[in-house]
């Protein structure tokens, strides 16, 4: 926030503005260990990064800013949703002082990310790395994803990450219900109890939220490559649980 000596006062801010102070930001940990490579250190965070992007984004839908942004994104797009565009574009939208800061980064096997950043949406990619973990919802999940992804070619639906695609004023009410069926599904096995309403405020079809919910599981299942391979431990560092040693007293 502004020095308390600057011309930033609060009788000219904006409305969002003021609602930035009540968001605190505080130090969190993305462990690493075992054998890396230079392409892990940035692949970890660019992931870790979209995925926190895209809570942001759900989390703060009352923000005017965000909230116009997502119906760009998802509510008012006629045609193939982008992934890539919801993730970018949601990146984009977050205020600098919300978006994940490195703090310190170090690595000796183990070692760690340590980031600055909003602790509640970085709880949310936490859960869902959890439950993915977990081999039989990440099986359930696989499954729901590769039948999904059956079903939308069989009914002219492919095209995850292009912009092209059918229109959604084309879509009959049958092939819209089974749809919605598969985003609950897909909630359900994420742990997203509360997401259902947030996509319906934005005016999402369930076509696009399908597409959005599959895109963020195709960045998580990155995660949990590294998480099941014991290089990643979100959430905490193995350096910081390591024993102290005591040092001798002076002489």
């Amino acid at each position: 926030m502004p020095d308390e000596d600057s011309y930033l006062y609060e009788e000219i801010c904006t409305d969002d503005a003021l609602l930035l102070k009540q968001d605190r930001t505080s130090s969190y940990m993305l462990g690493l260990d075992n054998q890396l490579f230079i392409n892990d250190l940035s692949v970890i965070p660019k992931i870790f990064e979209q995925l926190y992007s895209f809570h942001y984004g759900l989390a703060h839908l009352g923000r005017l800013s965000i909230r116009n942004t997502m119906l760009r994104l998802m509510g008012n797009w006629t045609g193939g949703i982008s992934a890539v565009n919801i993730f970018s574009g949601l990146k984009n939208v977050i205020p600098v002082l919300h978006r994940p800061e490195v703090s310190s980064l170090q690595y000796n096997s183990p070692g760690h990310i340590e980031l600055n950043l909003l602790p509640d949406l970085a709880q949310s990619v936490q859960d869902a790395s959890v439950r993915v973990k977990n081999e039989l919802i990440y099986d359930r999940l696989e499954k729901m994803y590769k039948n999904t992804y059956t079903y939308f070619k069989d009914n002219g639906l492919s095209g995850f990450d292009e912009d092209g695609g059918i229109e959604i004023r084309n879509i009959d009410s049958d092939t819209t219900e089974n749809l919605r069926k598969r985003v609950r599904i897909f909630f359900r096995c994420l742990g997203w109890s509360s997401y259902q309403a947030q996509f319906d405020l934005i005016g999402a079809h369930p076509l696009q939220q399908l597409r959005a919910v599959m895109a963020y599981y195709r960045r998580l299942k990155i995660l949990r490559e590294y998480i099941v391979s014991e290089k990643l431990f979100v959430g905490q560092s193995r350096v910081l649980q390591q024993p102290q040693i005591a040092l001798p007293p002076e002489v």
